[in-house]
């Protein structure tokens, strides 16, 4: 049974990688099957349409695949495992984000040769307007100076498309676990299975050894600089965000921790916490790294493990 519905599973999901933008779907209904069958059901699935997507269309396709497919093949083994809902998500949305990086490392001879082609256009199209400045109705808008900002305005909206890259990837991998997560969630408790309380805001905490791996991946992103510079700024970007993020929701949540002790209205802690992370993200993630050190929630309140 389970081997039919794999190969099943693996058709259809090779044919939604036609269909934008229904592929989108793709980690969520990976997912649901993890919990209605088995968590090895997903695994499998992927797998068949990687071997068809490389059959037919190139390994490229299938790197693409297993670039969003982590969160949907994750989380229905946490959710059985009855993880804590913060662990669980934290999980899920590292893999996906290591999984688009390696991506973007597969990908990035095709993406730096589109920006350096893009780039040579510019400057080549700004190179002919000087030509214009003779002209009497033109010349007053394209003088030497004039021309020269344009360009320099062009060209850092192109590198800036280029960290957006990186920016986007990272946003999806958080919103699309989170996402998947409560869609575990809610199957698994329409179907009667134990599940883990979902924590309050103010108690989530990242896994103790966070704390190790945020080194490494910050040490690997200043190699990354070095070695690579404005190349592989995308690919920086991001592994300083998974570092930094996590530190700072961390500290929205000993904020909101510390909040709620002084019986702060939740309409207040709210905008407090929007009003840091906009304009003082900086404190809230240092918060959150003092607290992964020190541990000041669990002096405060022994039931928080």
């Amino acid at each position: 049974m389970l081997v039919l519905v794999s190969i099943g599973a693996g058709l259809i999901v090779f044919s939604l990688c036609f269909a934008f933008p229904l592929h989108a779907l793709i980690p969520f209904g990976l997912a649901a099957l993890g919990i209605i069958y088995h968590p090895t059901v997903p695994v499998c699935a992927t797998f068949i349409a990687c071997a068809l997507l490389a059959g037919f269309v190139g390994p490229g396709a299938s790197v693409a695949l297993l670039m969003f497919a982590p969160n949907g093949l994750i989380l229905p083994f946490m959710v059985k495992k009855k993880e804590s809902s913060l662990y669980a998500v934290f999980i899920a949305a590292s893999a996906t984000i290591l999984a688009l990086w390696l991506g973007l490392v597969y990908f990035s001879g095709a993406i730096n040769a589109a920006f350096t082609a893009e780039k040579a256009a510019i400057v080549e199209r700004y190179a002919l307007l000087p030509q214009l400045a003779d002209d009497e109705l033109f010349g007053a808008f394209f003088n030497a100076e004039g021309i020269g900002a344009l360009r320099s305005t062009h060209l850092l909206m192109l590198e800036t498309t280029r960290l957006m890259l990186a920016a986007t990837a990272f946003t999806y991998s958080m919103v699309s676990a989170l996402l998947i997560y409560l869609l575990c969630r809610k199957i698994a408790k329409r179907r009667g299975m134990p599940i883990a309380p979902f924590a309050p805001f103010s108690q989530w905490r990242l896994p103790y050894g966070f704390g190790f791996g945020a080194a490494i991946l910050f040490i690997a992103s200043f190699l990354v600089e070095i070695n690579y510079g404005q190349e592989q700024a995308s690919l920086v970007f991001l592994l300083r965000s998974v570092v930094i993020v996590p530190f700072t929701v961390q500290g929205m949540c000993v904020l909101e921790f510390y909040l709620s002790k002084k019986k702060v209205h939740a309409a207040a802690r709210v905008a407090l916490n929007v009003a840091l992370t906009l304009f003082l993200s900086l404190v809230l993630t240092y918060c959150g790294m003092f607290e992964h050190a020190f541990a000041f929630r669990r002096r405060a309140d022994l039931t928080i493990k």
